[in-house]
């Protein structure tokens, strides 16, 4: 006796042609359909399981935020990472995301990395987490102040987590900013006296006061990690954090203090030398050690930088094509070229 193969239909019967040889002679078809659909899935980028809300974060995003795996960016990440559009710093740029690359091949596929700029700008021409954003599909939350700021970031960094507040010490709810209407790179946090003095000079390159609510990293990061499910919660840390924040380097590092990051670049030309002693001794609360001065900026637990290392096959494979500066104004491949790291090589 012979088995029907069961099938869903109105009467409950088995239509004609399903049982004995017609489905034997199908069943090489259906597993080949199925083969088809398993590659397609296969090769599609997972539908992240990891869901920032952040209407419920309060914070003005309104969007909810896929978070990634450190297995999942791995696997999808964009290579040859030479997203053009690096704004004013492009080495800075270049070198931020060679850090992010290092340290994410080292982590486990479970981890849930995240990189934090605070000082985010207007998320293009100033920001230094773009390409790695862009490139690896990197978690990124950017903090910006300024609400003249935050309103272009928050359009033009949609897919990141971005926030419309300032980092203040643990007793302040808000805070009173003055923006440079001439250069929006120095908005400035101000304490009021500051600011009448200000309005008395009636300086031309200062707009109106802004009242500005206050949070802190450790706040932001607590909510994001209510997010997620409590097996995944001790997951999530803080893989590298950029700070330019205009000499208030040092209010925003106070509220850091259950999250540990692993790398840190922080702008220091505009601190004061008991400033800098304070930004150490945090640094070294955090195990990040005595780290080094670049310029004008303080990097901690660096990995080798693109210029301390000689070109390797794993630079090229990362930056082949992407902008070492600003190509000349010409339509001439070999000069405009010559912009380009590995061109041609």
């Amino acid at each position: 006796m012979q088995l029907s193969r069961p099938v869903n239909n109105k009467n409950g019967t088995v239509p004609a042609g399903t049982a004995g040889s017609s489905w034997k002679a199908n069943r090489w078809l259906c597993f080949f359909v199925i083969a088809m659909l398993w590659t397609t899935v296969w090769q599609m980028p997972p539908s992240p399981a990891l869901i920032f809300d952040s209407i419920a974060s309060s914070t003005t995003t309104s969007e909810s935020k896929p978070l990634w795996t450190a297995g999942e960016m791995k696997r999808f990440m964009r290579l040859p990472c030479n997203y053009v559009h690096d704004g004013f710093y492009l080495s800075d740029s270049n070198e931020m995301a060679n850090q992010v690359y290092q340290s994410l091949m080292e982590l486990k596929d479970d981890a849930i990395p995240l990189v934090i700029e605070v000082g985010g700008h207007d998320g293009i021409t100033k920001s230094l987490s773009l390409k790695s954003s862009i490139c690896f599909r990197m978690n990124t939350m950017l903090i910006e102040a300024s609400p003249s700021n935050y309103k272009v970031l928050q359009k033009a960094r949609n897919y990141d987590i971005t926030i419309n507040k300032a980092l203040c010490e643990d007793d302040v709810e808000n805070i009173v900013m003055i923006e440079n209407t001439a250069n929006s790179g120095e908005n400035k946090i101000v304490n009021r006296d500051h600011v009448e003095a200000n309005e008395k000079k009636k300086n031309k390159k200062s707009g109106g006061r802004i009242s500005v609510t206050c949070t802190s990293i450790d706040q932001e990061l607590d909510k994001l990690a209510l997010q997620l499910p409590i097996s995944q919660r001790g997951k999530l840390f803080i893989l590298l954090l950029i700070l330019d924040v205009e000499g208030y380097e040092t209010t925003a590092i106070d509220g850091i203090n259950k999250y540990s990051p692993k790398k840190v670049y922080i702008e220091t030309n505009k601190l004061d030398e008991e400033q800098q002693i304070q930004i150490q001794e945090w640094a070294e609360s955090h195990g990040l050690g005595e780290g080094r001065q670049y310029g004008q900026d303080r990097q901690y637990k660096f990995h080798p930088t693109i210029e301390e290392k000689k070109p390797s096959n794993l630079t090229k494979q990362l930056f082949y094509g992407a902008r070492n500066y600003t190509p000349k104004d010409t339509h001439r491949t070999s000069e405009a070229s010559q912009a380009y790291m590995f061109y041609g090589e």
